[in-house]
């Protein structure tokens, strides 16, 4: 929260190329669920919510999981 972007921009022509899905979890996960909390919310396994994680993050080229959601964020794609 220094101002750094990490080196992400916003672009407004960039529409989410992520899943109903994984936009879903990752809105979650902004919310401070944990990967446990988030599988029992959805009524999936814990290792495919850290499936469909590691999928956001190679989508979006993001290191961590907070580089995907502070692109998501600045992307409009999640709140």
């Amino acid at each position: 929260m220094r101002g750094e972007t990490w080196g992400m921009e916003r672009d407004p022509q960039k529409q989410p190329v992520l899943s109903e899905r994984k936009l879903e979890i990752l809105t979650l996960l902004a919310q401070g669920l944990r990967d446990r909390d988030i599988a029992h919310h959805l009524i999936l396994s814990e290792s495919t919510v850290k499936f469909h994680l590691n999928n956001v993050m190679a989508k979006l080229k993001a290191r961590t999981r907070d580089q995907a959601i502070h692109q998501a964020t600045i992307d409009d794609w999640i709140e």
